[in-house]
């Protein structure tokens, strides 16, 4: 938290110096440094913006004051556009990356989490899941993926206590290409973990007063990402009640087994993800948003000298009622407000169009092994 709050003075003591300002994810600090920046009359863009689709969507009136917003999920843009906000999908950068070779055998990549709290809930269950596997498949390997801000310890020891195997790595790509099964914790690892090629049970627990709060404030059908950007339940959840380790392994057994469609379903999210020229195209939209504030117009720029050109260097210099329009545009005009704020459905694009309960997930094309 200290460093938290430190690095936001840090570059609130910048912004007269500044001539525009990029936030990056992480609201808990970006929203009041969006605040900071505007006041200080500093062009100011945000890349990967809050979740407010699905859970306190009130936070998207904040970002109307941002010059630009770069969504990177396919359906964020028709939401924000919505909502007055001059919003745009960029593509995700993870699409741009091809999946790493299979593994020689097959193995179980554990990604518990960023945050202590949650990886203090999940990886106990994750570990007592993978142990039901084990005996049931001798020859799986074990791959723990350890984000840089939890605590190492802990993980440490409650592989120990496991009586487990398990190959620690330093980041989640690393205990990705080891596997080929995954089991994440809700958020962005359930998606990277389908870009990767490795199809994600996901998992979600809470403390009993928290899960009562999250019924009544999340919005969505599904918590695995891949399942939104699809709009049905493609890959399995296990979430508040089932987040047990023998939901959890009977969910990856089946994932394990092979069911038919997984292939196809590992290329849908893929394919719904990927807008090629991610890089370029975030500069050419930041570099646009200062060159207006500085007076200098078409001409300027990267695009003038000819670097990183594509089909969108035409659109980087626009201004904001042009671009606000193209946008429009792309997703079949301004998405349509219901009364209770909501987007109607006919105005979101197909992918988006979540359905009311969740299909059941593939059957295994042979019996799976019991697990218990």
């Amino acid at each position: 938290a200290a460093a938290v709050v430190a690095a936001g003075r840090a570059v609130t003591a910048r912004l007269d110096r500044a001539g525009g300002l990029l936030l990056v994810d992480f609201p808990e600090l970006n929203r009041r440094l969006l605040h900071r920046a505007v006041a200080a009359g500093v062009p100011t863009a945000w890349l990967a913006p809050p979740q407010a689709w699905a859970w306190r969507p009130r936070r998207a009136v904040d970002l109307r004051q941002a010059g630009w917003v770069g969504c990177l999920l396919p359906f964020e843009a028709a939401w924000y556009a919505a909502r007055g906000v001059r919003a745009e999908w960029v593509g995700h950068p993870l699409a741009e990356h091809a999946p790493p070779p299979p593994p020689a055998a097959p193995g179980l990549a554990l990604l518990p989490g960023s945050r202590d709290p949650t990886v203090r809930r999940l990886l106990p269950i994750m570990l007592a899941a993978a142990a039901r596997l084990v005996r049931a498949h001798p020859a799986l390997t074990l791959h723990v993926g350890v984000a840089p801000t939890v605590d190492r310890l802990f993980v440490q020891r409650a592989v120990a206590a496991s009586d487990l195997r398990v190959v620690l790595h330093a980041d989640a790509p690393g205990a990705l290409a080891a596997a080929t099964v995954a089991l994440v914790g809700a958020g962005t690892a359930s998606l990277q973990a389908a870009l990767a090629g490795r199809p994600p049970v996901t998992l979600a627990a809470l403390h009993p007063v928290s899960a009562a709060v999250a019924r009544r404030l999340v919005r969505v059908p599904h918590v695995a990402l891949p399942n939104l950007v699809l709009g049905r339940r493609a890959f399995p959840e296990r979430v508040l009640e089932a987040c047990t380790a023998l939901e959890v392994a009977r969910a990856a057994e089946a994932l394990l087994a092979g069911p038919p469609g997984l292939p196809e379903d590992l290329a849908a999210v893929r394919e719904a993800c990927l807008r090629p020229g991610f890089g370029p195209r975030v500069a050419r939209r930041v570099e646009a948003l200062v060159l207006r504030r500085g007076g200098l117009g078409e001409g300027a720029g990267i695009g003038a000298r000819g670097e990183e050109r594509d089909e969108d260097d035409a659109e980087g210099d626009q201004g904001e009622g042009e671009l606000q329009a193209r946008i429009d545009v792309e997703h079949g005009g301004p998405p349509e407000v219901r009364p209770d704020g909501q987007v109607a459905a006919h105005d979101v694009p197909p992918a988006t169009v979540y359905e009311a309960a969740a299909a059941p997930y593939h059957a295994s094309p042979r019996p799976p092994r019991r697990i218990r």
